[in-house]
């Protein structure tokens, strides 16, 4: 659950905060709901009110969430002061002693929860938590490729979170092997496989270095953003697919409302276009578009129609529809 002061306020200022729900892959599910795709949210919530209250809003938002467990956790907590101009935006998470971090490595069935799909997405949050959630995610990656399910990954790196000893380069690694889209930049590969001078090289070299590391890598992306000033961005994706680096072209964000929950739909929009576009660049061109699309929407959710994405590719200007 995230919780933001209103008008861009300093968590000193404010005497109120305004509240949502999000997370990672939930967000990137929603992006795909919407897109026309049947998604499915597999998570923990609290045994309670509001445990089956954030059950709803995704359901609200096309998810579907027979797969989710309850328990007697409490609910994660995120606070966002958000940036404009020249102030950036700035993120504390409160996630100890949550029902996400209390997941039991039998709390799933992943093999009936896979039988039917053809994709399956995590982020580096999810490791990051706890060794519970870790280890059910290596449980459903394994099932994943028992089933021959695509399996990508957004390797953020979230520094914060990995409170509790284990290291990032000890526990993500063996959840790689099981990867074919990668999705992150040079700094967050360094942090996943220790190897601190990765981080100092251009996306090509670090990619190609990620799918000699990792021969089940099919394709290696990311977004660039540029950052004039806290409300002006440039986005563009980049991809590696093993023999070129394939780049979009720029997209201009003069007047950017939210930034939270871009990389996500830049995830969504990837997938969508590799399930959909038979060539590597229209894909990208795709999750470039959608990622652009999120910083005109606030929220952590990206709920746009294909139509709109389409809009933004072709180069259209918005305009009033009628």
């Amino acid at each position: 659950m995230r919780l933001t002061p209103e008008h861009y306020a300093t968590f000193a200022q404010t005497k109120s905060l305004s509240m949502e729900f999000g997370g990672g892959e939930a967000n990137v599910g929603i992006t795909l709901a919407y897109l026309g795709e049947k998604s499915h949210h597999v998570t923990a919530f609290p045994d309670n009110y509001l445990g089956r209250s954030c059950t709803q809003f995704l359901r609200h938002h096309w998810l579907e969430t027979e797969a989710i467990q309850y328990n007697d956790g409490r609910m994660a907590l995120y606070f966002v002061e958000q940036g404009v101009v020249h102030r950036p935006s700035r993120v504390v998470y409160d996630r100890e002693a949550t029902s996400f971090s209390r997941i039991d490595r039998e709390t799933f069935d992943w093999n009936n929860i896979l039988a039917d799909a053809n994709w399956l997405h995590w982020t580096a949050i999810t490791p990051a938590i706890a060794s519970g959630p870790a280890v059910s995610l290596k449980l459903a990656l394994e099932a994943a490729s028992s089933k021959k399910t695509k399996v990508s990954c957004d390797l953020t790196y979230r520094e914060q979170l990995w409170k509790d000893g284990r290291q990032p380069h000890k526990v993500l690694p063996q959840l790689l092997r099981h990867v074919q889209v990668l999705m992150g930049s040079p700094f967050d590969f360094a942090k996943a496989l220790g190897r601190d001078e990765l981080a100092e090289k251009d996306f090509e070299e670090a990619a190609a270095f990620m799918m000699q590391q990792y021969p089940n890598l099919e394709v290696v992306a990311d977004k660039i953003r540029n950052t004039k000033h806290a409300s002006h961005y440039t986005i563009e994706g980049i991809i590696w697919n093993g023999k070129e680096k394939i780049t979009t072209e720029v997209i201009d964000i003069p007047q950017v409302v939210e930034r939270i929950g871009s990389g996500d739909a830049f995830a969504a929009g990837l997938i969508y276009g590799l399930l959909y576009y038979d060539d590597h660049q229209e894909a990208l061109r795709f999750g470039a578009a959608t990622c652009a699309l999120k910083h005109t929407l606030e929220g952590d959710i990206c709920p746009v129609r294909l139509d709109d994405v389409k809009r933004v590719m072709q180069g259209n200007k918005a305009n009033i529809l009628r």
